[in-house]
């Protein structure tokens, strides 16, 4: 489960730096469906599989998060960077 979630919150953050929240629909699908798809082929419970989805869930969701977050800050760094400094008129001492 810690992989799993380990996982997910990579992808999450991945996604989050690169797409808007829209990527997170197909993406909850997907990985709901693959969890689904590894708790049949491997005779799982289903409170188990309904654990490992939800927990995927949620952690794709808050990677998500983190990775917008960080990309706010890149880009906001970034910015800053790119400003030109004031320009100040020394004056001369006489």
């Amino acid at each position: 489960m810690t992989v799993l979630a380990l996982e997910t919150m990579i992808i999450g953050a991945m996604l989050g730096l690169r797409f808007k929240i829209l990527v997170l629909a197909p993406a909850i699908f997907l990985s709901a469906a693959s969890i689904l798809g590894i708790a049949i082929a491997h005779n799982s419970g289903a409170w188990s599989a309904l654990l490992a989805m939800v927990l995927a869930i949620i952690t794709l969701q808050v990677g998500y998060l983190g990775g917008t977050v960080g990309a706010i800050v890149i880009r906001d760094r970034a910015s800053k960077k790119l400003r030109p400094r004031p320009f100040r008129v020394q004056k001369q001492a006489r």
